[in-house]
C-alpha cells in the first residue's frame, strides 16, 4: 500500500512538474511575444521621431538657404550700386579733366565726392531676415 501511495504521489508530482513546465513555457512565450510587440512599437516610435527630426532639419535648412539667397542678392545689389557710383564719379572727373581742369583739381573733386557719399561700412549685417 505504501508503495502504491508513493507511486501515486510520484505521478502527482510528475504531473504537477509537467503542468508547471507547460505554464512556464506558455508564460515565456507570451513574454517573448510582448517583448517583440514592444520592440516593434519602439522601432515605429523611433522612425516617427527621426522623420520629425528630418522635417525640422529640412525646414531649418530651407530657411537658411532663403536667408543666404537674400543676403547674396543684397550683397550683389550693394556691389552693383557701389560700382555704378564709382563709375559715375570717374566719368564726371574724366569729363572735368577733358574740359581743362588741372590734375590737382581732379583729386580734390574726387575727395569732395567721397566725402559727400560718406564712409560706408564694409561689413555685412549681423542678422539675416
Amino acid at each position: 500500500m505504501k508503495a502504491r501511495l508513493n507511486a501515486h504521489a510520484d505521478r502527482i508530482c510528475d504531473d504537477m512538474f509537467d503542468h508547471a513546465a507547460q505554464e512556464r513555457t506558455t508564460a515565456d512565450n507570451e513574454f517573448l511575444d510582448e517583448m517583440h510587440d514592444f520592440r516593434l512599437e519602439l522601432d515605429r516610435a523611433k522612425e516617427d521621431k527621426l522623420d520629425e527630426l528630418n522635417r525640422a532639419f529640412d525646414d531649418k535648412l530651407e530657411e537658411f538657404r532663403e536667408g543666404v539667397t537674400e543676403l547674396a542678392a543684397e550683397c550683389s545689389e550693394r556691389a552693383y550700386v557701389d560700382a555704378c557710383q564709382k563709375l559715375d564719379m570717374l566719368v564726371e572727373v574724366t569729363a572735368l579733366l577733358k574740359r581743362g581742369a588741372r590734375a590737382g583739381e581732379g583729386r580734390s573733386i574726387i575727395r569732395r565726392k567721397v566725402a559727400q557719399q560718406g564712409r560706408r561700412a564694409s561689413s555685412l549685417p549681423l542678422s539675416v531676415g
